[in-house]
């Protein structure tokens, strides 16, 4: 407002008292300048209005801390230039928000002579904020209030502002149940500067002492407290966190109780009264919920109408909604989604379903209609891809199932998500969505929006770890080198490069995978690996040092068996590799051992560790349905395998092999929060005739690949003896036959998923040694199938480098063995 003063200055713009900014009651934080009004009175005096004036001075007024040049350059006005009166809200605001000093601020201007004009800043400074004392707090920590409260970022302060924060240390304390407590503040001032000091008294902490329901005849109290959210406090309430009592969740508990009766066939229930009583001696509180139920009520009939395109008898089956079912209230919006979805996947994007209810209150029945207006089907015009920045289009758009100027459909539309996602190139939490606009009645455009992970790594490791698949008895400290991208310059292919050493152990690994061989769907890779594999766990023999090169290569293709829907998009694979095996000694029975059973060990060791070289061919049959390669959560994998090894000129080495492994992910409580695994794997090996199988290529059942709790080959044929008539020792010499189940739930540690930990069930077991047929069964263990299970708990971590981390607890303890296992690897896959 401008009026008119005898001394010719006008006051302009607004005054901002202290309580209009930092809130006249503690809930206001926030004051909107532009909402305040501008007037104009102009004296007869003045000739020429403010609009037209020029800015001969800027004049501060009031400052004592704050310098006048810190205002000034926060003012819009310029001397020289034309005034503008509409600026001062935005004046205002620069200084009051940009400063944080003063509580008014006023605005006033002088016109000098015809064309000229004088502006005056006129500020009230609010004093420094010099320290801030908390007097009684006990319960809440200093470092918990300035997690909602940074004082530090507070340069001045006033008593309407120490209202609000006063109000908010004690919404802190509401939230913890302490709902006695006092918070009490004031400044003490000296010069310019200010204490801020809050003076709290705690009480004691509420705790829900009794939920009382009030009306309730046909559904038991027990059930209804089951139902919401607060919680009557017992024993172990620390640890679920009952009879912490929250005001803000009454009105969310009323609703779930209507909504539980609704779910039950109340068609009218409803709370009609919450009421609280809190003991002020013990600072219980005590809830009373008073309810209505009404009658029950049974659905008479449901009508679906096909409009013309679907028979409305297939709606109907595939609603959860049947004629004599009590009426619920869920199962009405579940039905109204499953009528969405598939009115969507016939292309109906923008379907909308519509209930009707028409309750008899004489027969206490309920006849549900359900109408919809399906609008035009909706086709692509075209799909955009952003936030690519690493990954190729084209490498995106090969997964998608739309095709532009088809129907869109929902169906198709998380198809697509879910195979772009199952790349492992996005991030897997929030890295993958559609975004939908229509462009008219029929058509639409797609935004695929995908936030792009790290795929690629680098690194050197110096680690301690113990075998990690089942055909590695590896173990010790080891060096490793890596440089790996399943991303390789966003092309999709696959790459890796492993150095590691150890005492026992020399790897070197090559890896390039193409899975779209010219830009079809068309597997191919190249394997190529020199592995020096120390067997160091053997107690009855001289160490033993493989070495084997390796060299294999991979074509397969996608399959479309659209008649079968369990088998699209199953991968069919062909590879073909030759081995070369060496040792560096030949494998001898330690001279430690009596002189029998030596001899019959040095039997096996002779089969099991026998050089040769041979070709082999592998037929893969399998497929990948998880969700996310590192991070599955929902989906399937299976994979069958079958190995044919033919002899070379030495003709030592000949087997056939079958595997086959399956995983299935589902969640449990939200979509990564617990995640179920269950995992299981057999396999059958077979030597051809006067062939033999290499120790590595026999199962070893036993360790972190298979039945965790167990020592590497431990659940299978082994050579044992009895050290000092107390504790059996064994080799393991592995088995022609193999059998392991896992089961799994998963549940995250950090919010992005680089640590998670697990608890499982193991079990299984391996046997039929190839080999035995010259040991006594005085040195032979565990040769027939003999089922042994575990549990257990481990922790996975990804980030800044993969660790598996596992404690095995044996639920069959055998005598002479430890009851539980510790294993340490250095991976992350499931």
């Amino acid at each position: 407002m401008i009026e008119l003063f005898n001394n010719k200055r006008c006051l302009i713009g607004f005054i901002l008292f202290c309580g209009a900014i930092s809130g006249i009651h503690a809930d206001t934080e926030l004051y909107d300048t532009d909402t305040a009004e501008e007037q104009y009175m102009v004296d007869d005096d003045v000739a020429t209005s403010p609009q037209e004036r020029i800015v001969r001075n800027i004049i501060i007024e009031g400052n004592k801390l704050i310098s006048a040049q810190a205002i000034r350059d926060r003012v819009l006005y310029k001397e020289g230039e034309p005034f503008n009166p509409l600026l001062s809200s935005r004046v205002i605001r620069n200084l009051y928000y940009n400063l944080q000093r003063f509580k008014n601020i006023t605005i006033e201007v002088e016109p000098i002579g015809s064309n000229l004009i004088d502006v005056y800043i006129i500020v009230e400074e609010k004093p420094i904020l010099k320290d801030v004392v908390f007097n009684g707090n006990t319960k809440v920590t200093e470092k918990e209030i300035a997690k909602k409260i940074d004082f530090k970022d507070i340069p001045a302060i006033d008593e309407a502002e120490l209202k609000k924060y006063a109000h908010i240390i004690r919404r802190i304390y509401l939230d913890k149940g302490y709902f006695l407590t006092t918070v009490n503040a004031h400044l003490s001032l000296k010069d310019h500067y200010a204490t801020a000091i809050f003076d709290i008294k705690e009480g004691k902490k509420s705790y829900i002492q009794q939920i009382k329901l009030i009306g309730n005849k046909h559904i038991s109290s027990k059930a209804i407290r089951a139902a919401i959210f607060s919680k009557e406090d017992w024993i172990l309430g620390f640890i679920d966190g009952s009879g912490s009592y929250h005001p803000d969740r009454l009105d969310a508990d009323k609703h779930y109780i209507e909504q539980y009766y609704q779910n039950n066939g109340y068609l009218n229930a409803k709370v009609t009264k919450v009421s609280t009583w809190l003991d002020p001696q013990t600072s219980k509180v005590t809830i009373t919920f008073e309810i209505e139920e009404g009658a029950q009520y049974i659905i008479k009939e449901v009508r679906v109408s096909g409009n013309d395109v679907i028979k409305d008898e297939f709606l109907q089956d595939n609603i959860p909604l049947k004629p004599g079912d009590i009426y619920s209230r869920e199962k009405m919006i579940d039905a109204m989604k499953s009528l969405e979805n598939l009115w969507s996947d016939l292309g109906y994007m923008y379907s909308h379903v519509e209930p009707s209810l028409q309750p008899d209150e004489d027969t206490k029945t309920i006849s549900i209609a359900f109408n919809t207006e399906l609008g035009n089907p909706v086709y692509l015009n075209k799909i955009t891809i952003r936030g690519n920045k690493k990954t190729r289009d084209k490498v995106i758009r090969r997964q998608l199932r739309l095709k532009e100027g088809g129907l869109v459909t929902n169906q198709a539309m998380e198809v697509s998500k879910n195979r772009v996602q199952s790349l492992g190139y996005f991030d897997q939490k929030d890295g993958v969505n559609w975004k939908t606009t229509r462009i008219s009645e029929d058509l639409a455009d797609l935004d695929l929006i995908v936030k792009e992970a790290k795929t690629g790594n680098a690194h050197v490791k110096l680690s301690f770890g113990g075998a990690d698949d089942l055909k590695s008895a590896a173990s010790g400290v080891s060096l490793e080198g890596n440089i790996s991208d399943s991303n390789l310059f966003g092309t999709g292919v696959q790459f890796s490069l492993i150095a590691r050493g150890s005492i026992t152990e020399q790897d070197i690994l090559f890896n390039l995978t193409q899975p779209w061989l010219f830009d079809r769907p068309i597997y191919g890779a190249v394997d190529a690996s020199h592995k020096r594999i120390g067997y160091d766990q053997l107690h009855f023999a001289i160490p033993v040092n493989e070495l084997r090169s390796n060299g294999s290569g991979t074509i397969g293709f996608a399959t479309g068996w659209r008649q079968f829907p369990f088998f699209n998009d199953t991968f069919v694979r062909l590879t073909g590799g030759v081995d070369k095996v060496r040792y560096e000694r030949p494998a001898t029975a330690s001279p430690n051992l009596p002189l029998e059973p030596q001899m019959q060990y040095q039997t096996v060791l002779n089969k099991l560790f026998k050089e040769g070289s041979f070709g082999w061919i592998t037929l893969q049959l399998g497929q990948d349905k998880k969700n996310h390669p590192m991070h599955p959560s929902n989906g399937y994998t299976w994979l069958l395998r079958t190995q044919c090894a033919i002899p070379g000129f030495n003709a030592n080495i000949g087997f056939a092999k079958v595997d086959l492994d399956a995983n299935w992910f589902t969640p449990l409580i939200g979509y990564y929060d617990l995640v179920f695994r269950l995992h299981g794997y057999m396999g059958f090996a077979i030597p051809f005739k006067n062939r033999i199988i290499p120790y590595r290529d026999l199962y070893h059942i036993g360790g972190p690949a298979s039945v965790r709790g167990f020592l590497y080959g431990q659940v299978g044929p082994q050579f044992t003896q009895l050290r000092n008539n107390i504790e059996y020792v064994g080799d393991s010499i592995g088995g022609k036959k193999a059998l392991f189940i896992n089961a799994e739930l998963i549940f995250p540690i950090t919010p992005d998923l680089s640590m998670k930990g697990l608890v499982f069930y193991d079990g299984g077991t391996g046997w039929d040694n190839p080999y035995t047929e010259h040991i006594s069964p005085l040195y032979l263990r565990n040769n027939s199938f003999n089922y042994r299970h575990s549990v257990g708990f481990g922790i996975r971590i990804l980030q800044p480098m993969p660790i598996r981390v596992d404690w095995g607890y044996k639920l069959d303890p055998r005598k002479g063995e430890s009851g539980h296992e510790v294993h340490f690897s250095m991976s992350y896959d499931w």
